[in-house]
């Protein structure tokens, strides 16, 4: 999709996060760094972040990203559509030993114990938080604004501030972040 190419560029963004028992919303903007199969060459430190994040997620959610159909076809019309696919043991389409047409590798099921590969359709998106907008909803709502603080690397390269940052080098970005930064907040009203 084009969010793809936006993320690439390092676009804003803005994230949703609800806690559910507790009552509160954040909402996180800022710039965002995608770690893909391509990063292993250009930031090896994103690429490592994306493979130890791979490797925490359960062989089921592994899997969806090993489907090698369009979305939006019927279960049916992706068992069928895999090439060399073995029988769909899973019950919901999902061939559980293939060999893609895009890549040279097998995937192997969990059933034979063997961990798979990363996916090359894996990316982890890394959002770099410039500002977070806390909400506390129910009976006495509260509203707090944290906004990062113009650091002075901000502006060594090139950007304006702390919603400008140029993301253009990478481990320039890993490396900003791993500083101690500076943070405001405000109360506001809900």
């Amino acid at each position: 999709s084009g969010k793809y190419a936006d993320f690439i560029a390092g676009s804003d963004c803005e994230i949703c996060w609800w806690l559910d028992e507790a009552g509160i919303q954040f909402r996180i903007a800022g710039r965002v760094l995608l770690a893909t199969a391509a990063t292993k060459t250009t930031s090896p430190a994103l690429w490592n972040a994306r493979r130890d994040v791979w490797e925490r997620l359960s062989d089921g959610t592994q899997r969806t990203f090993l489907w090698d159909s369009e979305p939006g076809k019927t279960k049916d019309q992706h068992a069928s559509s895999s090439i060399g696919a073995a029988a769909d043991t899973t019950g919901c389409g999902i061939a559980t030993a293939a060999t893609t047409t895009n890549t040279t590798r097998s995937i192997v099921g969990p059933e034979t114990g063997e961990k798979v590969t990363i996916s090359p359709n894996f990316a982890l998106c890394i959002v770099i938080p410039d500002r977070v907008d806390e909400l506390h909803l129910g009976g006495n709502q509260k509203r707090f604004i944290h906004s990062l603080v113009q650091m002075p690397e901000d502006t060594a390269g090139g950007g304006s501030g702390s919603g400008n940052r140029d993301l253009a080098g990478t481990e320039d970005v890993i490396q900003l972040l791993l500083q101690p930064q500076e943070w405001i907040t405000e109360e506001v009203n809900p």
